[in-house]
């Protein structure tokens, strides 16, 4: 039998999901969507949602009405009313909803002064990790044929998972994930009103159907406000932030150093949202009530009188696990803020606030051990042999590589062993995880397992005959969901998993490694002002779900097809979330998917409003991995202290605007093909470049020490290279013809020079 709060929790999941079945109406009167939603529980899937009682159509059906005789339909109507701040009046035309198209958010962002295309629109189609189900574009094609369709397969979906039996709790999930596959590009709101203003149809169904979720999960009787204006605290936002993340990435010794990092940072996504469905868990919360857990870090949303409470005593028992499971080496910060009914009208500013509570307990780190446990977090010699023993180099082979499922047994929280592996810490917080490449290899459940959830990865396939035939323990409940795994593993030739050696040796020119890092420029802005007066909660989550998409989702595909279009592979994507990335592979691939990621990140926002920033480091592989990886971070930061708009790549220890890289990697590829073509032009040619790179560089201002020696060297080579007379015409012209269009090309002389002699250098 359902409790009272998850009957709540579904209704609220479930109350506009009459505005999916309403669209697919082509005659005239549609109906209201409450009815709609009412028929959906009690005709389409009667018998499914018959143990769920009348509470739950009721709620549905009244929750648009003045006058509501039951709490469940209250509580259901304040939680849509926070959900749904956003809908504010817009000059805009009117539109039929059945062929609305939802609307961008990135596209909508409000950044003075930059260059953005109008507003975008997704197709109304399924969820899907490829570039038509995440990039947007000029039209999407909404219509009542496709909302028919769309509507259908949906339909067809939860029959599959209905089966002739009703309702069960561990069903909460999967309804999600199946929101989440079918109403994440369909438009909860939109312009339809008579009236001059209209509503922007900006936000997702899926998304405001989990906000309205996530704050019924914390409205109980006793604190349920008659006034919306109310100043008293109903919710509260928690973030959690794993700290040394980087040091415990990157400090690896060579000898398996793919595998290692592959597996560690494989190991920091399970450990962030281990740690997040543990906080849940202790307050009975679903799914929903995880706003978002990407890069280290997570956002909740919980009930003020408990969560405010119990935050202190969370982050000290959470920390003392992560102590005895990685002393000292990873630790975590949490911090909350009181979220008030009139708080909801601005949610960004409780977003920033949040993050700024984080950052100041961040000087404060450890304060709420126990004594004895502060005096071993700061004291303590640190075992340094301890840290090979977690199975991170197994872990990222071929169980990684391999992998399309992932099963999580929710287990009793475990003491966490003097020495324990990956697996270990995370049965620490109350999971027991499994990688699986196949359902008839499924795993078999511990001992206390109370709930299963099976996860497919890379694919929002997650309900076929197949996994439902083969994920069943028993009477075991288990939860269906699909999630992206942003790594991309590159293959040997023979089939085996290549290491960076093999990365660097696919390079052209010398065999040599690179590390590429990138990220979003000015993110806490964009989230603190980019939404303007509009930043509702479930726009933010829009928000940080399209972001979260583009990195997740898309860029491990869009690695895959350039890995496929190269032989042998060159790339390997160790992370990409939330908002950033970390990518290895042979140092001539990097400036080329640099580009290319930079120039898709264009398409995918609508223009130059919001950007990406990169650095590039390279060596030879045997270089230390965690000083390449430092060496690239530094470059990040060169990047984006080129300029105030930041839109910056370093590259070769030079930092460049986007579009000055397109021309240095314009004059780089001539370059190359005058030397690697027929009747080259001799190295020599690029030495005498470099020569007077460096005599520009001594003293810019005056030209007389470099100026006279660049034309005598060019009308030389011009007489001794005649067939590459256009070439050094125009180099000459772009390098010489006045000093101020000198310095747009000069300053990157020495990085064309340096980029075309390790492409035409084996050594």
């Amino acid at each position: 039998m359902l409790q009272d709060i998850e009957r709540l929790q579904l209704a609220a999941l479930l109350h506009d999901i009459g505005k999916f079945r309403q669209r697919t109406v082509t005659t005239s009167p549609f109906g209201r969507h409450q009815e709609h939603g009412f028929d959906f529980v009690t005709k389409d899937f009667k018998g499914y949602f018959t143990p769920c009682g009348n509470d739950l159509s009721d709620a549905i059906r009244n929750h648009h009405e003045r006058r509501q005789t039951k709490e469940i339909e209250r509580q259901v109507t304040l939680a849509d009313r926070l959900s749904a701040k956003e809908r504010e009046g817009d000059d805009r035309e009117r539109q039929q909803p059945s062929e609305t198209a939802l609307i961008s958010i990135m596209s909508r962002l409000e950044i003075p002064d930059k260059w953005r295309l109008p507003e975008l629109e997704y197709h109304l189609n399924p969820l899907a990790f490829d570039r038509e189900s995440i990039f947007p574009t000029a039209v999407g094609a909404a219509d009542p044929v496709r909302y028919r369709a769309l509507w259908t397969v949906f339909t067809q979906e939860l029959k599959r998972l209905a089966g002739d039996r009703g309702y069960q709790s561990s069903d909460y999930q999967t309804l999600v994930a199946l929101l989440h596959k079918y109403t994440a590009r369909v438009p909860s709101a939109m312009a339809w009103e008579k009236g001059d203003e209209r509503t922007t149809s900006d936000v997702s169904l899926y998304d405001h159907l989990r906000t309205t979720a996530a704050i019924a999960g914390c409205i109980s009787e006793e604190v349920l406000p008659d006034d919306l204006a109310a100043d008293n605290p109903l919710c509260t936002l928690v973030k959690g932030d794993i700290s040394g993340i980087q040091n415990f990435l990157y400090d690896i010794q060579s000898a398996g150093a793919s595998r290692e990092l592959r597996g560690r940072s494989f190991y920091l996504q399970l450990l962030t949202e281990a740690i997040a469905l543990w906080i849940l868990r202790r307050f009975a919360l679903p799914i929903t009530n995880l706003l978002l857990a990407s890069g280290g870090h997570f956002y909740l949303l919980l009930p003020y009188r408990e969560g405010g409470t119990q935050i202190d005593s969370l982050c000290a028992e959470i920390t003392e696990k992560l102590w005895q499971a990685h002393q000292g080496e990873l630790s975590i910060v949490l911090a909350d803020v009181p979220i008030t009914v009139r708080d909801f009208d601005q949610f960004s500013g409780k977003w920033d606030s949040v993050s700024e509570a984080v950052n100041r307990r961040k000087r404060t780190k450890g304060s709420q051990l126990s004594k004895e446990t502060m005096f071993d977090f700061f004291f303590t010699p640190r075992d340094e042999g301890k840290k090979d023993n977690y199975g991170f180099d197994a872990l990222g082979g071929e169980p990684l590589r391999e992998a399309e499922y992932l099963v999580a047994f929710e287990i009793p929280d475990q003491a966490i062993a003097a020495s324990p592996d990956w697996r270990g810490i995370i049965r620490g917080f109350g999971l027991d995880v499994h990688l699986v490449d196949k359902p008839k290899n499924k795993p078999t459940p511990p001992g206390a397992t109370t709930r299963a959830t099976v996860y497919r990865l890379n694919s929002t396939d997650f309900l076929s005959d197949e996994i439902l035939g083969n994920f069943r323990w028993g009477d075991l409940p288990v939860s269906y969901d699909f999630r992206p795994q942003p790594q991309v593993i590159p293959r040997k030739p023979d089939g085996t998993v290549a290491d960076f050696d093999q990365l660097a040796d696919a390079s052209e020119g010398v065999k040599w490694l690179s590390v590429l890092r990138m990220d979003v420029d000015n993110l806490a802005d964009l989230f603190k002002n980019g939404l303007g007066n509009s930043a509702s909660i479930s726009r933010m989550c829009t928000l940080s779900e399209t972001l979260r998409f583009f990195f997740e989702g898309y860029l491990p595909k869009l690695c895959r097809d350039y890995n496929s279009r190269h032989a042998p592979e060159i790339l390997e994507l160790i992370y990409a979330g939330g908002d950033d990335l970390f990518l290895v592979g042979g140092w001539s691939a990097a400036p080329d998917i640099a580009h290319q990621i930079q120039f898709d990140f264009i398409d995918f926002v609508g223009g130059k409003h919001v950007t990406l920033s990169g650095g590039i480091a390279i060596e030879h592989k045997k270089y230390p991995l965690y000083q390449l990886a430092d060496d690239a971070g530094g470059a990040i930061d060169d990047a984006k202290d080129l300029r105030q708009e930041k839109d910056a790549l370093s590259f070769l220890q030079n930092s460049m605007g986007w579009e000055e890289f397109k021309r240095v990697n314009g004059w780089h590829k001539r370059l190359f093909d005058a030397i690697s073509g027929e009747k080259p032009v001799s190295n020599n040619f690029l030495t005498r470049l470099s020569e007077i790179y460096h005599l520009y560089e001594s003293d810019r201002e005056d030209q007389r020490k470099w100026a006279w020696r660049l034309i005598y060297h060019l009308s030389r080579a011009k007489q001794m290279h005649p067939n590459h007379k256009d070439l050094i015409d125009d180099l000459r012209q772009g390098l010489v013809r006045n000093h101020s269009e000198a310095g747009q090309l000069l300053p990157f002389l020495r990085a064309i020079v340096r980029w075309t002699t390790l492409r035409t250098r084996e050594d």
